[in-house]
């Protein structure tokens, strides 16, 4: 598949996210909640390369996780759009049997995953963009229907009224605004807080009791 230019990414972005013409959303976190078992074994793992894992979990002492939000240039948006999508097409899908959060390209992983790997993949080479840890967040939402749980990418930028949050998702080419993704049914879960041990809960959402696995 043919890999998005930053010109083709920064129009689907003027065309997309810039022009949204859905009721704005403003999503509320009521509560704390353990993170999946999923991610304190990435954390272990990965723990020593990624700040956004708090230390009882595996990460690093002192490890900063820079500023909660990007700029609101739309090269910034432009930039992570760009990446997420790169990793999309490098990826070879598989659905984990054991469902393992990964970094996909390290030695002997190569690049078969699915839509967690994608989250955690994009977040490590944003990283090495400059991107701070604290302004990208894993997010699990309910898929429309009967489609399970599900891993995108919150990217936490600078705007007029404050924080706003950009989504990437592997099931769209484009970034999308939590109210379009609603529009479309998915319902919002619970969200990681980079450096922290718990995540957050949507409000009225209950936490996970145990691993749900979507499609990716």
């Amino acid at each position: 598949m043919r890999r998005l230019s930053p010109f083709l990414a920064l129009a689907l972005l003027l065309a997309t996210v810039l022009t949204a013409n859905a009721p704005a959303l403003a999503l509320a976190w009521d509560g704390e909640m353990e993170p999946l078992a999923q991610y304190r074994s990435y954390c272990q793992t990965y723990g020593d390369r990624d700040p956004g894992c708090a230390v009882g979990l595996g990460g690093k002492v002192g490890t900063p996780v820079g500023m909660d939000r990007v700029d609101a240039g739309r090269a910034t948006l432009g930039m992570a759009v760009l990446v997420h999508r790169q990793v999309v097409d490098d990826l070879i899908y598989r659905e984990d049997k054991q469902d393992r959060w990964e970094i996909l390209g390290t030695p002997g992983r190569g690049m078969a995953g699915d839509c967690d790997d994608v989250v955690m993949t994009s977040i490590s080479r944003l990283l090495r963009r400059g991107f701070p840890r604290a302004a990208l967040r894993a997010t699990i939402v309910r898929l429309p229907g009967n489609g399970g749980h599900h891993l995108i990418l919150s990217v936490r930028r600078q705007a007029e009224q404050g924080v706003e949050e950009i989504y990437l998702d592997d099931r769209h080419h484009q970034p999308m605004r939590p109210e379009q993704l609603a529009a479309e049914g998915y319902v919002f879960v619970a969200q990681e807080v980079p450096g922290h041990r718990t995540w957050r809960r949507a409000q009225s959402q209950p936490a996970l009791m145990m691993a749900e696995r979507g499609d990716g």
